[in-house]
């Protein structure tokens, strides 16, 4: 018999545990999200590192695959504002396009490039997208390409008192005129309105005549200024067509009269692939900055590192089934201390369409939400999703408010589905009349829910809270080691009698309350190392 050589045991052992290792990695995603689902509290690492992205984050196993590499000859065709002749080739930059009109004329290639001159602004612009693995971007030097969605007015008429008016052609509801590049106007529903009970900042529309009327208080003409009114719904709208692997970048998309970026139709019932959105400057654009919404649906969507500021309504929407496979919404800035505008286009209190800043709807397959700046938003919160599957994570958010408004939260998590488990962890928050964050949720929802590890600062009492569990379904929440100060409550609960809701090792200081939980029965709530300012729970 043959006896095999210390060696050759050592080869065998090496071929075994090697076997075992690749084994243990081919894991399914709905197999890690069964596995953080089914987590104790004490599996949970107490220390997560910040700055996770989907490719490390073993919990959530999200890899992104990334757009596909261009598959044709990748021509590039560039297009300048001042210098360029629709009668050229478009193929070099010594003979560029003029028009984006040119540009939506042309039949592009897989792998192509549309190139906008840095420093030109297209105005009454509406890119038409109708070609997959095709990239929109910039070349040149200086300040980012503008496409305005406007059209650009310096003719009035002076009516009466302080009515202006000036025509324009436009037939469909107009949503944004704007004095200066800065300062908007509201619209009314009519013009005796207007006249009537006249207060600055406010235009009517009179789709009969065409006419635009504005309440200018101002001694001076305002032939003067600088005015935009809305003229394309969207600025780069995605066709009815199949598209994949479209790549939208270092452009400056501003003041559509709805939309920066929208597909054709908000319920076109079409099917597109990746979309990746990034190092774009969104400036006043009447609803969302980027809206992928209605009943089309998106493979992959990315939108990385863009600025968006002065929005009339939400930053950035991602409606309801929107996203088969994954959502990554990172490091972008929504918003601005200086920014007295976002959400000018708000309806209030007692409306939904407000100046949020990233809001998910339900049904949106492993969703990232991670290393944002989001603050001073007029709207109900800075960052809500109503999908399973979402991890909220790094973000800074500051001033989310609404006016004579007790519901308004700097994070809110509202699962209305079951995909997988939602977590919000390592975000810093600082607000002046606003929630911290706040668990809604459907009765019929029962996804793990971890809020863990965040900072959070109230600054009025009102009644506000550091942290909130107001869910239909108080089943399955961890709320482990945050530690905030300020508001009315540092924790307050209420809803249906909690299940398996645990509340381990946080430090609710300056508040009123330190912990409020109106269910009377609590059988189902674990309540453990909790502290306040004097050190008890």
């Amino acid at each position: 018999m043959n006896i095999a050589s210390p060696k050759h045991n050592i080869i065998i052992l090496m071929l075994s545990i090697l076997i075992v290792f690749v084994c243990s990695t081919n894991i399914s995603r709905a197999e890690n999200f069964l596995r953080l689902t089914t987590n104790s509290i004490d599996s949970i690492a107490p220390n997560p590192p910040k700055g996770l992205t989907l490719d490390s984050d073993p919990e959530f196993n999200l890899g992104r695959k990334g757009p596909n590499e261009k598959i044709s000859n990748n021509n590039k065709y560039y297009v300048d504002s001042e210098n360029g002749k629709d009668t050229n080739d478009g193929k070099s930059h010594t003979s560029p396009w003029k028009s984006i009109e040119k540009v939506n004329e042309h039949s592009f290639e897989p792998g192509d490039y549309i190139l906008f001159k840095r420093g030109g602004k297209w105005y009454n612009a509406s890119l038409k997208i109708s070609q997959s693995n095709l990239t929109v971007s910039a070349y040149g030097d200086g300040q980012h390409p503008e496409l305005i969605g406007a059209k650009l007015v310096q003719v009035w008429e002076h009516v009466k008192d302080n009515i202006y008016r000036t025509w324009s052609k436009h037939k469909d509801t107009i949503d944004l005129l704007n004095q200066n590049e800065a300062f908007f106007y509201y619209p009314t529903q009519s013009n005796s309105l207007l006249t009537e009970h006249a207060s600055a900042g406010q235009f009517f529309h009179d789709r009969n005549t065409g006419y635009v009327y504005i309440n200018y208080q101002s001694n001076e003409n305002p032939s003067t200024n600088i005015f935009l009114i809305g003229s394309q719904q969207h600025i780069i709208e995605l066709t009815d067509t199949y598209l994949d692997d479209i790549v939208i970048k270092n452009l400056k998309i501003s003041y559509s009269n709805r939309f920066g970026i929208a597909p054709w139709y908000q319920s076109g019932n079409r099917t597109y692939g990746s979309i990746t959105i990034q190092d774009n400057i969104f400036l006043g654009n009447a609803y969302s900055a980027v809206a992928l919404s209605g009943t089309n649906t998106f493979q992959d969507v990315n939108i990385i590192n863009n600025t968006i500021r002065n929005n009339g309504a939400e930053g950035i929407y991602i409606g309801k089934n929107n996203t088969r496979n994954e959502v990554r919404i990172l490091e972008n800035t929504i918003g601005d201390k200086a920014d007295t505008f976002f959400g000018w286009r708000g309806e209030g209190n007692d409306s939904a369409f407000n100046g949020d800043g990233i809001d998910i709807k339900t049904g949106n397959n492993l969703v990232l939400i991670q290393n944002n700046i989001i603050e001073n938003l007029t709207g109900g919160f800075g960052i809500s999703s109503q999908t399973g599957n979402t991890l909220i994570e790094g973000n800074i958010i500051r001033d989310i408010h609404l006016e004579d408004s007790d519901s308004v939260a700097a994070i809110e998590a509202d699962p209305q589905d079951n995909i997988g488990p939602f977590v919000i962890r390592n975000n810093t928050i600082s607000s002046i009349k606003s929630h911290g964050i706040t668990v809604r949720g459907s009765k019929l929802a029962d996804c793990l829910i971890i809020v863990q590890h965040n900072m959070i600062e109230i600054q009025e009492r009102g009644e506000y809270s550091q942290i909130g569990l107001t869910s239909e379904n108080n089943t399955n929440i961890h709320v482990l080691e945050n530690n905030g100060t300020g508001g009315k409550y540092g924790l307050f609960v209420k809803g249906e009698t909690p299940k398996s809701t645990k509340i381990i090792n946080n430090f609710f200081q300056d508040s009123l309350f330190s912990m409020v939980i109106i269910p009377q029965n609590q059988l189902g709530l674990t309540l453990e190392g909790n502290l306040d300012n004097n050190g008890s729970q």
